[in-house]
């Protein structure tokens, strides 16, 4: 059996790789930090519990039809867990969604913004709203969401003749239950997580250097003046890795509510390990951001939980860690581990 602090860093790092991944895309494609990066993650959550919920009324509904006790009905509900099909389906909709939204950020306010003449800070401030925004809309979607299943379950209730309790909350809210395996042991996402991260970043890095449009992309940002004088439509391109980064974005959020609590504002929680882990790793280099991820949950996981355990430092001062590693790394190493020069530095380390 796996212990549980090693299945914890292995759902961490793979969400927080599939993150900052995604924030480091952006990053290189605009030069503009993304401050709602975090939020729009929390919105694939909500696309999780929106599976959860569409199923779990269907499910009452089919065991009500069938005419089934209180009893059997709980005892059906309880034994809910997610199938195949359900997997696919919130990850799918978490990328999309996620995608969506990032087009959106792109063409309706960064893109109008550039061009007429904002500075990077003027465009972070603007990410920062963004952020507010989103915040604000998964507020109300958490009510409406919520009144959404009480209403369905007073409406199962006067078909069943008992009180029906879905036992979902849209605040606040685990999904661990209906994520684990009696078969396996534990949680069928310690194994979808670190699959889906490498899949992604296999396919990202094929696209990216075994394509025509990887070609493209790499040369719109690395020089667009170049690329556009011959024959590229950077805006295009542009668009293209906003869509890209956000649906990571979303995709990497939709798996969170399976380990994680989540509420509208979680989002808040994950920046710093997210912007930690982008900067660790470069913020010019997706492989970067792929060994920062590691880094950083590794940090943020069995090294604070060692530390919390021998030296009894409270839980509350795990947020000190990605702080201390983007100061760190700025003061000492500012392009990140992938901007040192290791052949220089192993080297040294042989004199």
């Amino acid at each position: 059996m796996i212990p549980p602090i090693v299945e914890d860093t292995i759902v961490y790092s793979s969400v927080l790789v599939l993150l900052s991944l995604g924030l480091t895309l952006t990053y290189m494609t605009t030069k503009v930090p993304n401050f709602a990066h975090a939020t729009i993650s929390i919105v694939g959550s909500y696309v999780t519990l929106t599976v959860l919920v569409l199923s779990l009324i269907s499910l009452a509904r089919e065991a009500l039809i069938s005419q089934a006790d209180s009893q059997s009905f709980y005892r059906l509900i309880k034994s809910f867990s997610f199938a195949p099909l359900h997997y696919a389906l919130f990850m799918a909709l978490g990328f999309l969604l996620g995608s969506l939204i990032g087009v959106a950020q792109y063409k309706l306010v960064l893109k109008p913004l550039s061009q007429r003449g904002a500075n990077v800070v003027q465009l972070m401030i603007a990410t920062i709203a963004v952020d507010m925004f989103l915040l604000s809309m998964l507020n109300i979607y958490a009510d409406k969401l919520l009144e959404y299943v009480v209403s369905k379950a007073n409406e199962l209730s006067s078909i069943a003749g008992f009180k029906v309790n879905l036992g979902v909350q849209t605040r606040d809210f685990i999904l661990y239950s209906y994520d684990y395996s009696k078969t396996l042991g534990t949680q069928r996402l310690v194994i979808i997580a670190p699959i889906m991260a490498a899949a992604l970043l296999l396919a990202l890095s094929l696209v990216l250097y075994r394509t025509k449009l990887g070609v493209a992309l790499r040369a719109s940002i690395e020089n667009p003046s170049l690329a556009s004088t011959l024959g590229v439509n950077v805006d295009k391109m542009y668009t293209l890795a906003w869509t890209l980064s956000l649906g990571l974005a979303g995709l990497a959020g939709s798996l969170i509510p399976l380990k994680y609590l989540v509420n509208p504002s979680t989002g808040q929680l994950f920046v710093l390990s997210i912007f930690a882990a982008s900067i660790l790793g470069g913020l010019n280099s997706l492989a970067g951001a792929v060994i920062g991820g590691v880094l950083i949950a590794c940090f943020e996981i069995p090294v604070f939980n060692y530390l919390s355990s021998h030296l009894g430092i409270s839980s509350a001062y795990r947020t000190v860690i990605p702080l201390l590693a983007m100061a760190l790394t700025l003061l000492f190493i500012p392009r990140g581990v992938a901007g040192l020069n290791w052949k220089k530095l192993f080297s040294r380390v042989r004199r």
